[in-house]
């Protein structure tokens, strides 16, 4: 799922980093790219998910993921793609078929992005 911040004023530097994020029930790992030719990982941060300590404790450790990445880079983010053990349903954003069973049934995509201080975003 790739999820982009609304932001003005984007500029050409900014959009040269891809950020992503694997998401499982054990452990996470960020990533950060640098787009040109040859891709070059300029951040590569991986830290536990602990998915058995619930839904709060896994949403909180994205958001150290992030910040550890942002600290780590001096960037800030303009969109980021992450990969989750489920999917989110089209319609109404609930995540379903997971194997982290604290996702199922919880609109994660939203929570994640206001968590990280983004309420206006495109899907």
């Amino acid at each position: 799922m790739y999820v982009t911040k609304n932001v003005t004023g984007k500029t050409e530097e900014a959009m040269k980093y891809l950020w992503g994020i694997d998401l499982g029930s054990t452990k996470m790992e960020g990533i950060i790219l640098k787009t040109d030719d040859k891709p070059e990982t300029i951040a590569r941060i991986r830290i536990p998910s602990d998915a058995w300590k619930g839904y709060d404790h896994v949403t909180g450790q994205l958001v150290k993921l992030v910040d550890a990445m942002k600290t780590k880079t001096g960037l800030t983010i303009e969109r980021i793609g992450m990969g989750t053990p489920g999917i989110a349903d089209p319609v109404t954003m609930v995540m379903k078929n997971c194997n982290s069973q604290c996702l199922n049934g919880r609109y994660f995509v939203c929570h994640f992005l206001v968590n990280l201080g983004y309420p206006k975003i495109r899907l």
